[in-house]
């Protein structure tokens, strides 16, 4: 059991993302497809894998997912990020979206071959997501996490000049706590494969601001804050940009191993 003195209901971090499905899908970078199709090559699926991509958000990994498999189920509590996603790969027919939450997924018992999840597990109710994963999992299924991560320290630094409560970030008394667990509380035994894919991501100004208007404490348009922001991101596009480009160095990162 894991000890937390705060719980939170999965609609907390839902609404978050729910007014920022637009931009998401418009400025959050690629996944590198060399992570996933890595991923394929050291396990072996066949086409035929039934795979269930949680908190799928506007498709980003589903996209890649469908590049290997037949099937992929993209489960999402938001909506309106389900609108995004089923408007770029709606015409897909291995596409399958669910509008639900990790904690509660609407699929029937050892129906699953893989699950996925990127940028957002942390977000999930420990126990109750792994009870589900465990109940939908056929055996021997897998599990996937992929992440984005910055590679220039000297940005991540100056980001967090950005992220203030003075440029309106939601206090912290008020964010909906995610749920940090060790990687290993998801994987059988604890056990799994970590693996990096750099890569690089050229932003405009436009593209740069959008993207920091993605997280999920970050202002919306409307907060009067938000002019604050906008100076805050400026300077720090100003600062690593050359000619209007920031050309970010970050890279995809995967975590795999069996479920259990």
């Amino acid at each position: 059991m894991i000890d937390r003195a705060e719980k939170r209901t999965p609609a907390d971090a839902t609404q978050l993302y729910t007014n920022k499905a637009g931009i998401y899908g418009q400025h959050r970078p690629e996944y590198n497809p060399e992570a996933i199709s890595t991923f394929q090559a050291a396990v072996g699926l066949p086409r035929c894998t039934i795979v269930l991509d949680t908190g799928s958000g506007t498709g980003l990994l589903t996209r890649h997912l469908l590049k290997h498999y037949e099937t992929v189920y993209a489960l999402e509590p938001s909506a309106n990020m389900q609108a995004v996603a089923a408007a770029k790969l709606g015409e897909h027919p291995g596409f399958k979206p669910l509008t639900a939450p990790a904690e509660r997924i609407p699929l029937s018992n050892q129906s699953v071959d893989l699950i996925a999840a990127g940028q957002a597990i942390h977000w999930f109710q420990p126990e109750a997501a792994l009870v589900e994963f465990q109940r939908i999992a056929k055996p021997g299924a897998w599990l996937l996490l992929a992440y984005i991560k910055s590679r220039d320290e000297a940005l991540n630094q100056a980001l967090g000049t950005i992220f203030t409560e003075e440029n309106g970030l939601m206090p912290l008394s008020e964010q909906p706590p995610s749920d940090l667990v060790p990687k290993s509380f998801y994987f059988a035994g604890g056990e799994f494969e970590t693996q990096q894919f750099p890569h690089n991501h050229p932003e405009t100004w436009e593209c740069f601001l959008g993207g920091m208007a993605t997280a999920a404490f970050a202002p919306n348009l409307d907060h009067p804050l938000y002019g604050n922001f906008i100076q805050a991101a400026r300077k720090v596009f100003e600062q690593f940009s050359k000619d209007g480009i920031l050309d970010w160095k970050i890279a995809t990162e995967i975590s795999y191993g069996c479920l259990e």
